[in-house]
């Protein structure tokens, strides 16, 4: 048997190659566990979907290959989201717990003035 006929006796393999063959080459020593934590640095705290979607990988992949680095420190998965750094899913929960802070806020602020009630901002907030 030849070989290029048992690589393109699947079909799935065959678009598997033909997908490949389109795509960048990646540099010299760079890996696809790389590329991930590449990612993930430069989205931001992530979901696994995203990540899944972006990369064009299954969840199990996705795990297989963030289990070094997350035992190693490279990554964070927390809450059901990566992170290249602890600070940066702080950061981003902070940000995030303001937003909604400041939604509520601008909610009861006009509930109240529709009833009636003037609203001023705090002191120190202008």
């Amino acid at each position: 048997m030849k070989i290029a006929d048992y690589i393109m006796g699947s079909a799935a393999t065959a678009r598997r190659l033909q997908i490949e063959s389109g795509m960048p080459k990646l540099r010299d020593g760079y890996s696809r566990t790389q590329e991930l934590i590449d990612h993930i640095a430069g989205e931001g705290p992530i979901r696994t979907a995203e990540l899944c979607s972006a990369l064009d990988l299954t969840s199990k992949q996705v795990w297989g290959m963030l289990k070094h680095p997350l035992l190693t420190g490279k990554v964070v998965h927390e809450r059901g989201v990566w992170s290249s750094s602890v600070g940066k899913i702080d950061a981003w929960q902070a940000r995030l717990a303001a937003a909604e802070a400041a939604a509520a806020e601008a909610e009861a602020a006009a509930l109240l003035s529709a009833r009636g009630w003037t609203c001023l901002p705090p002191e120190g907030a202008r």
